[in-house]
């Protein structure tokens, strides 16, 4: 008799990690997903983006801690070398986000996402000077979304300018923390690295709170129920996901 279970294992076990490795990609985006309508609705509620941030970026951090402490406190050692690439890819997001989230006092939270969705081109177009392929169809997908934005700012549109230039500022910032990490970070634990990936946006947007004054209202339960979702759901979960 033949067994067949020496060759359809790997397989099978093959196919299982990478349809669940998929399933744990679209969980990710779907929690991010609803960042953006969460923090145009608190930032309504009267929370300055900066302060915004910094209580989202700070909880976050808390909780990435928390986690790898309670898992394996050994995940919190990391290289220089290593390090090094986690500080870059934090400053370039945490400017990022500050620059998208002030956004969100200018224009709507759909035309911000819109313009957003440019930055997988920006990823694609940053990993071809690293010598990946560019396809045609890339290029045409850029020259679509460029478009696109031409038409939300150009004649008849109605977007705030500088609203725009701020989403665009996290368009080509934000990207940077994809490309580090899969150039520079591939072989460290991925917890490792978002946690001091994230503590470094959280210096980022605590530095530019405080530069401004460090102003703070409370946005009272309605307000709190949004910074916190904002928070486990779109940032932590996520970023662990």
């Amino acid at each position: 008799m033949t067994d067949t279970s020496i060759t359809t294992t790997p397989t099978t076990t093959s196919k299982n990690i990478r349809w669940t490795g998929w399933a744990i990609a679209l969980g990710s985006t779907v929690a991010f997903s609803f960042a953006t309508p969460i923090a145009r609705a608190a930032i309504l509620l009267g929370i300055a983006p900066s302060a915004l941030l910094a209580i989202r970026l700070t909880m976050t951090t808390l909780l990435l801690l928390g986690t790898i402490l309670f898992g394996d406190a050994a995940r919190l050692r990391i290289d220089r070398r290593g390090l090094g690439p986690c500080i870059l890819a934090g400053v370039a997001n945490g400017v990022g986000m500050l620059a998208y989230f002030s956004s969100l006092t200018r224009i709507s939270s759909s035309i911000a996402s819109m313009i957003f969705s440019l930055s997988p081109l920006v990823v694609l177009s940053l990993l071809a000077l690293r010598g990946e392929r560019f396809a045609i169809r890339n290029i045409a997908r850029l020259a679509l979304g460029l478009g696109g934005v031409y038409l939300l700012i150009g004649p008849g549109g109605n977007a705030d300018l500088n609203g725009v230039l701020l989403v665009l500022v996290s368009v080509f910032t934000v990207p940077f923390q994809i490309v580090i990490m899969q150039w520079f970070l591939g072989d460290y634990d991925p917890r490792t690295v978002t946690l001091y990936m994230v503590g470094t946006m959280m210096v980022i947007a605590v530095g530019a709170w405080l530069i401004e004054g460090a102003e703070w209202h409370d946005p009272g339960w309605q307000g709190w129920a949004l910074v916190i979702t904002l928070a486990v759901v779109s940032t932590y979960l996520a970023r662990l996901m």
